[in-house]
């Protein structure tokens, strides 16, 4: 549990742990369990863990503040606040990078399941005439429109329309492949 050091009815040092509380007071010889009166004894108080808000992580970062006093019990404290505009194009860019990775996994895995070595040897063939000009073509154009669906989807989370998906989610949401 973390703990937190009270000096006059403020926080004097948060977070506080049962190793500084030694350290602060080495002619005390604690017990194994040191008790909630022991500690308060000491102005040393359990802090009530809470949940961080909800927020943006594009463009938010939860920070914990200080704890407060909440109906006579120390409770850990958030705050939501805005990053700095160059954070949130290096947050925009890790986000598309990972769904890059994501996409092309994806299609990948789809151009496999058919024999062919990578979305790009399966996209080639609609380039040929041939026996495998139709699949290519089929396969290309369902690429695009995965491609299409991502850059959308991506630009909607980019300006907060909606959460970021899941992994799943995300791969789930892209059209299905229907081979010729």
């Amino acid at each position: 549990m973390i703990l937190v050091k009270i000096a006059e009815g403020i926080v004097d040092t948060y977070p506080y742990s049962i190793n500084q509380l030694k350290l602060d007071y080495p002619n005390i010889s604690f017990p194994e369990t040191i008790t909630e009166e022991v500690l308060a004894s000491l102005s040393v108080y359990y802090v009530t863990s809470v949940q961080k808000p909800t927020y943006n992580v594009l463009t938010h970062r939860a920070v914990e503040n200080n704890p407060a006093l909440v109906d006579g019990v120390w409770t850990q404290a958030w705050e939501v606040v805005s990053l700095p505009p160059e954070d949130i194009e290096i947050q925009k860019q890790v986000l598309r990078m990972e769904y890059d990775g994501y996409l092309i996994g994806h299609l990948n895995a789809t151009a496999q399941s058919r024999g062919y070595d990578d979305r790009i040897s399966c996209a080639l063939r609609a380039g040929f005439p041939g026996p495998y000009h139709t699949e290519g073509l089929a396969f290309a154009t369902w690429m695009d429109n995965c491609n299409y669906q991502s850059f959308q989807m991506l630009q909607q989370v980019e300006v907060g329309q909606i959460p970021i998906p899941t992994r799943e989610e995300f791969i789930n949401s892209l059209p299905p492949m229907v081979w010729p």
